[in-house]
């Protein structure tokens, strides 16, 4: 495995995974079930075995045996930035030093948007006044990146601030507070086309591996589109719109080519 994707698989755990941290027998990363070929592949070659929960449309990849669970440490030696690093303190295969190298450097990044990232194509009709036609709410094509995280370590307590803080300065944008229910999460969000290009950038040199790849993909496009001002036309709007209705949960047509790279990453 390489580095970058070796990075990558650190994001992706600091996100998406969980240990145990009472008996120290098992690491595991949770996908929704969309992401079955890229679970199997990672299987493949990481071992381990894989859970179907149904309920929540997920999978589980867990590494048990020894050999699985020493090299996925190996894999991730040194490149962990989250508290969620205290959760393997207690087994035999340390994960050393936080890595503190820039966001931008490695593939640390996309693994982590992966696991805790949404593309977003916001897409406002246009209402006007039944009656004197006047506009009420203009017309309106959007697009943002947000991020979300816990606030706290659930174990230590330790806060994700700095590592948000990071997230956040690293994009030019403040760090804000969101609630789902009675929860608060750290949350960044990239909305600014100038910023957008940086995601653009570093994405398309270190690749998101999930179904998400798809999404940010027609969000490109969409970026793309607006850069030209494509939207502004009737067509342009119908394509907005087809792209909206394409992405995330709607999305129902899958290309799982770009796992490619991967395979030739473990070759």
């Amino acid at each position: 495995m390489t580095q970058n994707t070796q990075h990558y698989l650190a994001g992706l755990w600091e996100g998406d995974g969980h240990a145990d941290r009472k008996f120290q027998k098992y690491i595991a990363i949770t996908f929704h079930r969309k992401d079955y070929p890229l679970v199997r592949l990672l299987q493949a070659h990481l071992g381990g075995t894989v859970r179907h929960k149904q309920k929540e449309n997920a999978l589980v990849l867990t590494l048990r045996k020894a050999e699985a669970l020493q090299l996925f440490f190996r894999f991730i030696q040194n490149k962990l930035r989250t508290p969620k690093h205290h959760d393997l303190q207690a087994y035999a295969y340390t994960p050393g030093i936080r890595d503190t190298s820039t966001l931008f450097s490695n593939g640390w990044l996309a693994g982590f948007l992966d696991a805790d990232s949404g593309f977003k194509i916001r897409y406002t009709h246009e209402r006007r006044n039944p009656i004197t036609k006047r506009i009420i709410v203009k017309h309106r094509i959007a697009l943002s990146l947000v991020i979300e995280q816990r606030q706290h370590h659930p174990i230590t307590q330790e806060s994700y601030e700095p590592i948000m803080t990071e997230l956040a300065s690293t994009f030019g944008v403040p760090l804000k507070v969101r609630k789902h229910g009675k929860k608060e999460y750290w949350c960044v969000e990239i909305s600014s086309l100038d910023k957008i290009k940086t995601i653009i950038d570093y994405l398309d040199r270190y690749p998101l591996l999930t179904s998400k790849f798809l999404d940010y993909q027609d969000w490109k496009k969409a970026y793309f589109m607006l850069q030209r001002k494509e939207h502004l036309t009737k067509e342009g709007k119908a394509k907005q719109l087809a792209l909206k209705k394409g992405m995330n949960r709607q999305r129902i047509l899958f290309n799982w080519s770009h796992l490619q790279d991967l395979r030739l990453c473990f070759a």
